[in-house]
């Protein structure tokens, strides 16, 4: 984060001169940034996320097979783009890369890749994205174990289904409260005991990690789509990532 710190407080300096600077960061850096920078919210307000339509995805991935392997869509999958969309998108966190990881464990098992092939990798993918919270999100420490405690008691009550706004933040409190409870037990670290009034909120940061998404107009929203936490602030409801769930319990169906 010390070296983005600098290069904000060069541009701050720049932009007051009445030149247009674009800088692109990871999220977690913006986040890292967000919690030592003491002017972040001056860039914060001009801050947006980059986004994904599902369109835009898999013509990634069909421009990706057709100039590294030289090879059409029906030559490398046994399933059509529309069931990929369906099927395997919900599972995604961050887009590109989890549908880039997905598809080279699959392609690993058999000469075809198949839907099935795809979904059984779900669970490497989910144990892969929460071994990356802690090395993503340096500044939340045991941010992996929140996650996991987190997920455990929403998905206990709500299970794959609507988690109304709001709710998320007070099963934290709750939690945090209550003691023997996997988040009691993190009390003492500076984040988890500033959570209930510092900033993000905690159904926040679980979005910016990818790990809840929202409902639009009764449309589903998954984090991959991108980070726009305007939005996810305006939403009407909130969701578990089915990435998340367990299979078993989700019948890999999102």
């Amino acid at each position: 984060a010390l070296p983005i710190w600098a290069l904000l407080s060069v541009l701050s300096r720049v932009n007051s001169s009445g030149m247009r600077v674009v800088c692109l960061i990871k999220e977690q850096l913006a986040q890292s940034v967000r919690s030592y920078y003491p002017d972040f919210q001056h860039f914060g307000d001009q801050s947006e996320g980059l986004s994904w339509s599902t369109d835009d995805l898999t013509k990634m991935l069909d421009a990706r097979i057709q100039e590294r392997l030289k090879l059409s869509w029906d030559q490398v999958f046994s399933f059509s783009k529309k069931e990929m969309q369906r099927d395997v998108f919900p599972f995604l966190s961050n887009g590109p890369r989890d549908l880039l990881f997905l598809c080279n464990l699959a392609g690993r098992r058999s000469d075809k890749i198949t839907l099935d092939g795809m979904l059984a990798n779900v669970r490497s993918l989910r144990n892969d994205r929460m071994k990356d919270f802690s090395s993503q999100f340096k500044q939340w420490p045991k941010f992996g174990q929140f996650v996991g405690s987190m997920v455990s008691t929403l998905h206990s009550r709500y299970g794959t289904g609507v988690i109304p706004i709001g709710e998320i933040n007070g099963v934290f409190a709750e939690l945090y409260s209550k003691p023997q409870s996997d988040i009691h037990v993190l009390r003492g670290i500076d984040w988890v005991d500033r959570a209930r009034w510092d900033a993000p909120p905690i159904d926040e940061r679980l979005f910016i990690a990818g790990v809840v998404g929202y409902l639009e107009k009764g449309n589903k929203v998954y984090s991959w789509a991108g980070r726009d936490v305007a939005r996810f602030q305006a939403a009407d409801s909130h969701f578990l990532s089915p990435l998340f769930v367990d299979s078993k319990e989700s019948g890999m169906s999102p």
